[in-house]
């Protein structure tokens, strides 16, 4: 092609591909457009985007780019008009991190809710309010997400919702977006679809109806029958008990989720037998969680009405029954909150679904600090944790690490982090940001001694997208091969194989990833692999990384692990074998009997 010839593969129906649309044509680039048949691909999208295999695929001057959020960075960095991004760093973060947010919490729930029936239905179209209630925070009386009187990178982002959302909720009898529980999204619906460039681009609506009511019929008929349930314990309750320790809990006081074949059990503080027959299912299906409820009458108890603790009432071989205390109007006490109890499974032969009594105390933490303090809230066995840290050391950045226990979760970390309640957490002057790929690039942006994303636009898609290439397609596949057996981990490990492949391409001869002769973006987003696999590894009695295979990651792993910022940083290697023992134990209870 020739040069500044830019083409955008897509398909009609893609939100996906709108968001490359869109900001093209908000920046005035001209562009060719391919109707792309995503039921029946083409040679040029099978050559163009060989790793993923969809659209959207943009080629600007013969250079590749897949993934629309990298698109769009691409796209903003290379046409400087009308950026879409804020400038200030922090702004950035948080569209980065909403962006993401709405893609994973969002967008399936939503999908989900338009194809699916009953409970799963329910369970769907509470996750989209959930998750639009985070989002309609966001706007807080802005006319665009950014801020400011335009259209930016954040309403692309999720400008699907304004469009998409409520066709799929027609399709499925549902309306979501209700004016009165969302007047911030609605009244940014109206505006974002009354731009011109937003109008005139969108698909027929009867189009669209006749599409998703067909896909969602497809996707329907592919689920599991809802009777159908698999073999093994699980029970989740929530139960309110009156100080008064003789008094009697009704039948809507106590839910069960019960998942077991033929459980028949009698205790002296039940008043009725638990007989229950469910089905095998077969290993291929989901399962889907049913709810049982059964009255129970206490016996007398020498506690008080100030109960603040959990009460274990009853064990058995196969659960343990624990209880909250409560008021009388049947709330728990002011001192503490956390409605679910879970009952943890007790037969070693089952698959152990681990759960933990949920009390948090309702003091809150208040985070105090100085300006220009930064601190890192993480764990110390998260790689994800050492993504920030290892940026902030290369780049001589000064910073308090706070240790998060992330089985017993502080309030600290549950106040500066709400949406996702995990490690790291990243504060800057009371600027708090999660995410830490989103951390990284505010890092980069915030501090730029030792740039850590080259600074062609191409060659930041490429670490960008190569970086969530190997967060989506490695890490949950090397990760099952620790912990899984039989045909799972074979799965598994041919995964992870596949994947190291493909990113063994990409060093083709460089030390490192950025082809620089320092640490960039792409080896600190991917630098897990030279410590953590090897440990998986030998826990999970499997070699992936064979220097034969893998001559360039063996290399640069070992020119990674030798710089003195990621030596000297790492947690001891004994530690990390003993822990992930143990949890490759308790995932395989919890999941194994998958694997066959």
């Amino acid at each position: 092609m020739a040069t500044d010839v830019i083409k955008v593969l897509g398909f009609w129906a893609s939100p996906f591909v709108f968001r490359v649309e869109w900001a093209l044509k908000l920046k005035g680039v001209e562009f060719e457009y391919i109707e792309e048949d995503i039921f029946n691909k083409t040679n040029m999208l099978l050559e163009l985007n060989p790793v993923h295999k969809k659209v959207p695929v943009f080629v600007h001057d013969q250079k590749v780019i897949a993934e629309s959020f990298v698109i769009l960075e691409y796209i903003d960095e290379t046409w400087k008009q009308n950026p879409l991004l804020p400038q200030d760093p922090y702004q950035r973060a948080m569209a980065r991190f909403w962006a993401r947010f709405a893609e994973e919490k969002l967008l399936d729930a939503a999908w989900t809710s338009m194809w699916s029936k009953g409970e799963q239905k329910e369970r769907a179209e509470k996750e989209t309010i959930e998750a639009l209630e985070k989002i309609e925070e966001q706007l807080k009386g802005k006319k665009y997400f950014g801020g400011d009187d335009k259209i930016g990178y954040l309403d692309i982002a999720i400008g699907w919702i304004s469009y998409w959302i409520p066709i799929w909720g027609e399709v499925g009898s549902y309306e979501i977006l209700d004016p009165k529980k969302f007047p911030g999204i609605s009244a940014w619906k109206t505006r974002f679809l009354d731009h011109p460039v937003i109008r005139d681009s969108l698909p027929p609506r009867d189009k669209m109806l006749e599409y998703f009511h067909k896909r969602s019929q497809e996707f329907y008929r592919r689920e599991p029958d809802p009777h159908a349930y698999v073999s093994c314990l699980s029970i989740m309750f929530v139960v309110p008990l009156e100080p008064d320790p003789h008094a009697y809990v009704s039948p809507q006081c106590l839910h069960l989720a019960l998942l077991f074949p033929s459980l028949v059990w009698y205790s002296s503080k039940c008043n009725q037998q638990l007989d229950f027959f469910l089905p095998f299912l077969p290993p291929t299906r989901t399962p889907l969680f049913p709810l049982f409820s059964f009255a129970m009458e206490l016996e007398s108890s020498n506690s008080s009405s100030d109960w603040k603790d959990p009460i274990l009432l009853e064990k058995s071989p196969l659960i343990s029954l624990v209880y909250l205390p409560t008021d009388k109007s049947g709330n728990l006490k002011t001192r503490t909150r956390g409605h679910l109890i879970f009952i943890q499974n007790k037969n070693p032969t089952q698959p152990n679904p681990t759960q933990y009594v949920c009390i948090k105390q309702e003091t809150k933490t208040k985070l105090r600090m100085a300006t220009d303090v930064i601190k890192v809230l993480g764990f110390w066995a998260s790689p994800f944790v050492f993504r920030v840290e290892w940026a902030l050391k290369l780049k001589g950045v000064e910073f308090e690490y706070i240790e998060e226990d992330i089985f017993n979760k502080t309030n600290m970390l549950l106040e500066l982090n709400p949406v996702h309640k995990k490690v790291p957490v990243f504060v800057h002057d009371q600027k708090v940001i999660a995410e830490s790929f989103v951390i990284l690039e505010y890092i980069d942006e915030t501090w730029k001694q030792n740039p850590l994303l080259p600074q062609d636009p191409y060659q930041r898609a490429m670490a960008r997208f190569w970086a969530r290439f190997a967060e989506e397609k490695l890490l949950d596949a090397a990760w099952t091969s620790l912990w899984s057996k039989g045909e799972q981990k074979e799965r598994a490990e041919k995964e992870t194989i596949e994947a190291l492949e493909k990113i063994e391409e990409q060093l083709k001869g460089k030390k490192y990833f950025g082809g620089d002769d320092k640490i960039g973006y792409l080896d600190i987003a991917i630098g897990w692999i030279s410590y953590w696999i090897p440990i998986w590894g030998e826990v999970g009695s499997y070699e992936i990384l064979d220097p034969k295979k893998f001559p360039g990651i063996s290399a640069w792993k070992t020119r990674f692990l030798d710089h003195p910022v990621i030596r000297d940083s790492l947690p001891p290697r004994d530690k990390m074998l003993e822990y992930f023992h143990k949890r490759s134990q308790e995932y395989y209870r919890r999941f194994g009997s998958s694997g066959k």
